[in-house]
């Protein structure tokens, strides 16, 4: 026989739940109907998980820009050239630089090994070649960092400037973002950590597709916002989905009815004193603490 305690007080009817922790009511129906219950659903947005901002790091004028704004592409596709004609002749100053210091160097090894060379000039010459080389891996960066490639696949967010445009050290030159595992963002009021945690399920409406996805909960941020009374979670598909892409907003449902639907199938539920207790729309928490087992 089961009982249920103080915390769930039991009428004629059907037993009432605390507000303060009580999860929201079903807001998704069966089968992708429309959302409603506008108090259980929470905006949220699609974030990509890297986002960069490739800025130039020499005077240079841009050569090629091989993307336009919204286009995807794969990893190591090469999306803007710089015209670094000048930085590239200085480069090659220094590794012709390099070889001449790296022969003094020789050379003056083989003196300090017949005693031939003062201490003073064995460390002028060792010191130029090392200078040589630091001159040609400075260079070197500057004419690679030219190319720009793609280090993850994703799409162009923004390309601010043009071909035979001049720019300079600090100018922004594209904006990307990744396509690949993307999360789900939102702020739900934090009075539901008593029954919300890593691991939680919960359903996305989008608004750009109607598409209903299931979502588990991945993180949750360790400050509450103090005035707002809300903390931010964080959620990843279950599944991977390709039509996915970051800027995407929709309704996050945490009903009872999308619990149930994500969830393993629950045990049927007792009738106590003719009164109908469901529970899948109570948080596991409540559930465990409302009813023992006789």
């Amino acid at each position: 026989m089961l009982a249920v305690s103080s915390m769930l007080p039991i009428s004629s009817n059907a037993a009432t739940v605390p507000a303060t922790t009580n999860p929201p009511p079903a807001v998704l129906a069966g089968g992708g109907a429309a959302i409603k219950g506008s108090d259980a659903l929470k905006y949220v947005v699609v974030q990509p998980v890297t986002s960069i901002t490739f800025s130039s790091e020499t005077t240079a004028s841009v050569d090629k820009v091989n993307v336009k704004e919204g286009e995807s592409f794969r990893a190591g596709t090469i999306l803007l050239t710089l015209d670094c004609r000048i930085q590239k002749a200085d480069l090659d100053k220094a590794i012709a630089r390099q070889t001449l210091a790296h022969a003094a160097a020789v050379s003056a090894q083989k003196l300090r090994n017949y005693g031939s060379i003062s201490n003073f000039e064995y460390t002028q010459a060792t010191t130029n070649a090392a200078s040589a080389n630091a001159d040609v891996s400075k260079l070197n960066a500057i004419v690679d960092k030219c190319t720009i490639k793609a280090p993850f696949n994703g799409a162009v967010s923004n390309v601010p400037v043009h071909p035979y445009e001049s720019i300079k050290p600090g100018d922004p030159l594209l904006k990307i973002v990744s396509s690949e595992d993307l999360y789900f963002e939102t702020q739900v009021p934090s009075e539901w950590l008593a029954w919300l945690h890593v691991g939680s399920l919960f359903q996305v409406k989008l608004n750009e597709t109607s598409k209903i996805v299931a979502v588990k909960v991945t993180r949750i941020n360790p400050q509450i916002d103090s005035v707002t009374q809300t903390v931010k979670i964080v959620g990843r598909t279950a599944q991977p989905d390709v039509t996915l892409e970051p800027g995407m907003s929709g309704q996050a449902s945490f009903g009872g009815n999308a619990l149930a639907t994500l969830a393993k199938p629950a045990k049927p539920s007792s009738v106590v004193a003719n009164s109908a207790i469901a529970s899948p729309n109570l948080p596991p928490n409540l559930e465990r603490e409302g009813s023992t087992q006789n």
